[in-house]
């Protein structure tokens, strides 16, 4: 929705530029970005000496903000992913303060999809820095509410961690496969850089507003909030996204590639709402998994890497929310019989690890409705822990958890590779 900001917030604004001039950064200030309006027309080698492509990106002349050329992020027709995105890796210092902008624009009101500013830090080794549970940095946004066919402006400042080396700037559409295919959005004319300090006692009275500024900008995004529910699923979603990719460039074959991460149905509001008058409550982060996760199904196989009998890999799996509906449905066709024997309405989240491996196997992973809480507790999984801390254990294990009950510690399956980045 959108956030109107409060008088006081204006009011500091003003202050800050009156009396010190504008401490956010100008078109004077050097653009750190190869080819920020893309004319160019063309990706260059390397994301480190210009613009990358994520999935199908592609640089287009279909609508610009300026110049010719703008970076068009369109739905993925070919199923490649749900993330698609241009990615641009600049030299960062720690401790200093980024800002990125872009302009932005989708012809059509998006459906199931987002337009997403994003930077994330790197180290020397080119790895991915987690600081205090924050890896990505959401700048700014496009969804279902946005203004059509009109050229938005996009822009969020964040302070470089410990450890920094380089930036990187990711304009992303986020897309369910399952919805429509006329989703996309263009971006243009990116700004990113350095903010510089002010000098002498301007920076104390500056550092004071921008932190009471701050503040009520953290009110209107809470999902950037470290250790949120909405912040959580966030960081997930793009670790999810990213896992897939370094399994197919490893090789790993899915079972079903149009099921392994497909992106929300379509069905997503009806059912939480039928769900909720049903059984009651239903916990906040089973609905932020189902309405922007959706479902995850990376069962597979590998021909090279070793399986034996009686170790199971347990692949990461989360059915989508049409599974908890037919099982609504069972409940309510005998529900005297049902809650004798569960106690109560039971969400499936997915089979056990015996199960996924096409072995007789016990009760499926579920969570009990209702619930209040935020993060429920997973049932009749190992780890006895809740749903969040499940999936985030499961990254932690390059999506197969239950390669840490193996004994054998000499296997060959690739897990530090295939979860670099993920130290929730």
């Amino acid at each position: 929705m959108k956030f109107v900001w409060p008088l006081g917030v204006h009011v500091i604004e003003l202050f800050v530029v009156i009396f010190f001039g504008n401490v956010t950064p100008s078109h004077g200030l050097q653009n750190l970005l190869a080819d920020p309006g893309f004319e160019s027309g063309m990706f260059a080698a390397s994301p480190y000496v210009g613009w990358g492509p994520v999935n199908a990106a592609a640089i287009s002349q279909d609508y610009a903000h300026s110049g010719l050329w703008s970076l068009k992020d369109a739905y993925d027709s070919i199923g490649i992913g749900p993330v698609v995105a241009g990615t641009q890796i600049v030299a960062a210092s720690p401790g200093l303060t980024y800002s990125l902008s872009a302009w932005a624009l989708t012809p059509a009101t998006l459906q199931n999809a987002q337009g997403l500013l994003l930077v994330d830090f790197e180290d020397n080794n080119q790895q991915l820095i987690n600081y205090s549970g924050t890896v990505f940095y959401t700048l700014g946004t496009l969804d279902a509410s946005s203004t059509a066919n009109v050229w938005t402006f996009l822009s969020g400042s964040v302070t470089a961690p410990p450890g920094t080396a380089y930036i990187q700037a990711l304009p992303e559409l986020f897309n369910s496969l399952n919805s429509s295919p006329a989703n996309v959005v263009y971006f243009d004319d990116l700004n990113l850089t350095q903010i510089p300090e002010p000098a002498g006692w301007a920076l104390a009275v500056v550092g004071v507003c921008l932190i009471a500024l701050q503040t009520l900008r953290w009110s209107a995004a809470p999902f950037r909030k470290m250790g949120t529910v909405e912040y959580r699923i966030e960081r997930i979603r793009v670790s999810l996204v990213q896992l897939k990719q370094r399994l197919e460039a490893a090789g790993y074959e899915f079972e079903d590639p149009a099921d392994a991460l497909p992106g929300p149905g379509t069905d997503v509001a009806s059912a939480l709402a039928r769900l909720h008058q049903e059984v009651g409550f239903v916990p906040l982060a089973l609905k932020l998994f189902y309405q922007r996760i959706g479902s995850v199904n990376f069962l597979g196989h590998h021909p090279d890497w070793e399986e034996w009998d009686g170790a199971y890999s347990d692949p990461l799996f989360v059915y989508p929310v049409t599974v908890a509906l037919s099982e609504l449905d069972e409940f309510l066709s005998n529900r005297m019989t049902y809650d004798e024997h569960f106690g109560r309405f039971r969400v499936p989240i997915a089979p056990d690890d015996l199960h996924k491996a096409d072995v007789s196997g016990g009760m499926w992973y579920n969570i009990a409705l209702p619930d209040e809480s935020e993060d429920p507790w997973l049932l009749d999984e190992w780890h006895e822990t809740t749903f969040l801390n499940y999936l985030e254990i499961a990254l932690r294990w390059g999506g197969f958890p239950g390669i840490e009950r193996w004994n054998y510690q000499g296997h060959n399956w690739p897990i530090a590779e295939l979860a670099r980045g993920f130290d929730f």
